[in-house]
C-alpha cells in the first residue's frame, strides 16, 4: 500500500505516524478517506500517548490490531518508524467525480502542473489548506498525493481541503474545463511582462497555475491564462523553490479569507 501498484490494486494506501494517524481519526466524520484499521505495536503502546488514541479509536469506532515490533519496521518506509500506521480507503467516489464539486465551487483553486518532487506537493497542500484556498489539483506528472512522502509532508492537511489526484489526465483538458465555467486563470511565471504579485487582486473565482521545478508551466497550459503574475525577488537570486513560491501566492490571495 505504499506504492502506485498496490494502491490501484487494493484501492488503499497507507499513512504512518502518530500525528497523521490522529488527524485521520479525528477527521473521520468530514474527510473522504475511510479507515479500515490502525496497526500498533509495542513501541507505540510503551508511549503515554497511546492510550489516549486508542480511547479515541474506541471512541470512534476505529479497529486496531496489534502487532509485533519487528513486522510493522520492516513495512514501514521511515527511517525511525514510531510503531504506528493506518490503512485508508481511497474515496468512493472517483477524483473526475469529485472534481465537479470543486468546479462547482466557484473558489479558489490551485493547479499543480508537473511539479514533481513529493515534498514540493505535501507542503503545497499544506500551504492550501492553512491558507484558506478551496481546493487543490494535483495535475499532469506531478509527484502523486498517495506517495508516502507527499503525505508525509502535508503533516496531515491532505484531510482538511479537497485534494484531487489527476497526474494522469491531461493539464490542458483540466484546466479548459475551468475556463468554460468562467474560471480566472492565473499563472504564476518569471516572465517580465507578467503582473507583480503586490499588484494582483485576486477574483474570488479563480485557477492558480504552479508549474514544474525547472521548465515551469507547459506552454500549451501557459497559454490558456488570463493573467500571469510573478514574485519579485532580489536579482542576485534566479528563482524560488516551487513549495515557497506557491506559498507565497497562497498567503497573498488568501489570507483574507482564513
Amino acid at each position: 500500500l505504499w506504492t502506485s501498484k498496490g494502491q490501484r490494486k487494493y484501492h488503499h494506501f497507507a499513512i504512518e505516524g502518530y500525528k497523521i494517524v490522529e488527524d485521520a481519526i479525528h477527521s473521520i466524520e468530514k474527510s473522504p478517506f475511510v479507515i479500515e484499521e490502525i496497526i500498533a505495536d509495542s513501541l507505540f503502546l510503551s508511549k503515554k500517548y497511546s492510550h489516549a488514541l486508542l480511547k479515541l479509536c474506541d471512541e470512534k469506532s476505529v479497529s486496531v490490531r496489534i502487532v509485533k515490533h519487528y513486522p510493522i519496521e520492516r513495512i514501514l518506509p521511515s527511517r525511525t518508524p514510531q510503531g504506528i500506521m493506518a490503512v485508508l480507503k481511497m474515496p468512493v467516489r472517483t477524483d473526475d467525480q469529485r472534481l465537479g464539486d470543486i468546479l462547482n465551487a466557484k473558489g479558489r483553486i490551485l493547479f499543480l502542473d508537473g511539479v514533481q518532487d513529493p515534498g514540493n506537493v505535501g507542503t503545497l497542500i499544506r500551504s492550501a489548506a492553512a491558507f484558506g484556498a478551496d481546493g487543490i489539483i494535483v495535475g499532469q506528472d506531478s509527484a502523486r498525493l498517495y506517495n508516502s512522502k507527499t503525505i508525509r509532508a502535508t503533516a496531515g492537511a491532505f484531510l482538511k481541503i479537497p485534494v484531487l489526484d489527476l497526474v494522469h489526465r491531461n493539464a490542458v483538458e483540466i484546466v479548459e474545463k475551468f475556463e468554460n465555467l468562467d474560471f480566472a486563470i492565473i499563472a504564476l511565471s518569471k516572465s517580465n511582462d507578467a503582473i507583480p504579485l503586490r499588484k494582483f487582486e485576486s477574483p474570488q473565482k479563480a485557477l492558480f497555475i504552479i508549474g514544474n521545478e525547472g521548465a515551469g508551466i507547459r506552454k500549451n497550459v501557459a497559454q490558456i491564462a488570463t493573467h500571469t503574475v510573478s514574485i519579485e525577488i532580489s536579482n542576485s537570486i534566479e528563482s524560488l523553490n516551487a513549495a515557497v513560491s506557491g506559498s507565497i501566492l497562497l498567503f497573498h490571495i488568501c489570507n483574507r479569507q482564513v
